[in-house]
């Protein structure tokens, strides 16, 4: 994991182990509070993050959009934060030798 600073600097990394990847999600947190992308783990339990399907030349990735407000006021515009999600996209592999690769390079 990585944390940024205001100004995309890196602050950390950290490595963690032993992940649970059923029970993976996103969060956002700032002086409002912690937000996650599955509202059983909001302390309100109620949905902070919407995901959008890309479309035309985004087809295959997603956005993401935060709602940072405890309040169901008209203030819910889910416009407090916006992530584009790119897709991983296999790459076809071509079976050789080592010699074949070596002779490419000489």
């Amino acid at each position: 994991m990585n944390l940024f600073d205001a100004s995309a600097t890196v602050i950390k990394a950290t490595t963690y182990t032993g992940v649970d990847r059923t029970r993976f999600v996103y969060y956002v947190k700032n002086p409002k509070g912690t937000f996650f992308s599955h509202m059983g783990y909001n302390p309100d339990g109620k949905v902070h993050s919407l995901v959008f399907a890309g479309t035309n030349q985004n087809e295959g990735s997603w956005w993401m959009a935060w709602e940072d407000s405890t309040d169901p006021s008209p203030t819910a515009d889910f416009g407090d934060g916006l992530i584009f999600l790119g897709s991983l996209n296999p790459s076809p592999v071509s079976h050789t030798t080592w010699a074949s690769v070596k002779a490419r390079f000489r």
